[in-house]
């Protein structure tokens, strides 16, 4: 029988980040994605940096840095990761959990999207009717973010409910262009923890030691 609730990695996973999945049932998907919920706003690891410009945040707390390295951590967590607010632009990625539905007759979403999504000249929706195993898709968005692509969503009647796909597009081309993310399970490891933060942190403040103290060469 085909499950119609996340897996429960995802909702560990989810929780870890800072969600609160307490009102999910495992009884519909597209329930459960808008009853979860965050209090603060989640990040993308980088691959160069801990977080966003990180190396301008350093550079202005460089002495804190120097002095104290926990009480930097803990000064570029807690500037980072603020109040889900867009007011400044840190990279942050903003958990929606929305219905979005503008190929379902009789909802709002249809009379004012439909028209762009019946038109298969602009939305090629292929990769999510592979998803749904050929169905209408039905949609939710999760998250939005900072940078290209900046809407992140899945198909709620996706054949794999329990660890759907993601999929991403940009509010300048919305779902005219997608890319295929992942699976849900694989896109939730590239956000990070606190916890996971504070590591990469300490990972960069250590390869800046260990660089300053090479010897010079002459």
């Amino acid at each position: 029988m085909q499950s119609n609730s996340l897996n429960p990695t995802i909702l560990t996973r989810l929780k870890a980040l800072g969600g609160n999945v307490s009102k999910v049932t495992g009884l519909s998907l597209v329930n459960d994605i808008q009853t979860i919920c965050f209090d603060e706003v989640l990040h993308f690891q980088s691959d160069d940096e801990p977080l966003y410009r990180f190396d301008e945040f350093y550079q202005k707390n460089i002495k804190l840095a120097n002095d104290d390295e926990q009480v930097f951590i803990k000064k570029a967590i807690d500037t980072y990761y603020i109040s889900s607010s867009d007011d400044v632009a840190l990279g942050q990625v903003f958990w929606r959990g929305v219905s979005f539905t503008p190929l379902t007759q009789g909802t709002k979403d249809y009379d004012g999207w439909f028209d762009d999504f019946n038109d298969t000249t602009e939305i090629d929706l292929s990769p999510c009717l592979k998803a749904t195993g050929g169905q209408t898709p039905q949609f939710a968005i999760l998250m939005y973010s900072y940078g290209y692509p900046d809407h992140y969503f899945i198909c709620v009647n996706d054949v794999n409910a329990d660890n759907p796909t993601v999929f991403s597009t940009d509010h300048e081309v919305y779902f005219r262009e997608m890319q295929t993310e992942g699976t849900l399970q694989e896109f939730l490891q590239r956000l990070m923890t606190k916890a996971e933060c504070a590591d990469r942190i300490q990972t960069f403040l250590s390869a800046l030691n260990n660089q300053a103290r090479l010897p010079n060469k002459h």
